[in-house]
């Protein structure tokens, strides 16, 4: 699957530090199914083959994901909840106004519940049942009670 440049730019910016998506992608980008899709599978464990001697990407610094109105669908969504491992100081993700249902929400409650940092999933605007959207919220509640215990 091909990866738009604005894409390829956002990803490049991450892995030299940058704490979220660019601007360009953020604001005017468009990624699509199928272009998010490619880059959460490039970040993650998507290959078929790791390439022998090298290390896989880890993205420590990145806080926040903005993946509104990007219009990602449940492919994307499961290729996203694959790559969270390789961004482990994210806390915040918002997903909001994409077309994401059942499936791909499901996967994406399963990775969050797995993350060690992710406080905030934003899910609004997307044809997703209310039981997953209650999970959700009961998830994020029992982090901020959990980190709010925690001195």
């Amino acid at each position: 699957l091909p990866v738009s440049p604005p894409a390829s730019r956002a990803l490049r910016a991450l892995g030299l530090g940058g704490e979220r998506l660019t601007e360009e992608l953020a604001g005017a980008g468009y990624l699509g199914n199928r272009g998010a899709q490619a880059l959460f599978l490039a970040v993650g464990d998507g290959m078929e083959e790791p390439v022998p001697g090298e290390q896989p990407l880890v993205l420590q610094h990145v806080k926040r994901l903005d993946l509104a109105a990007q219009g990602l669908a449940n492919e994307a969504a499961a290729a996203l909840a694959g790559a969270l491992p390789r961004f482990p100081g994210l806390t915040a993700l918002d997903v909001r106004w994409n077309s994401i249902s059942e499936g791909g929400a499901h996967k994406l409650l399963r990775a969050a519940a797995r993350h060690p940092s992710l406080a905030q999933v934003k899910l609004e605007g997307n044809p997703v049942p209310s039981w997953l959207r209650v999970r959700l919220a009961e998830l994020m509640a029992k982090r901020k009670a959990a980190g709010a215990a925690s001195p």
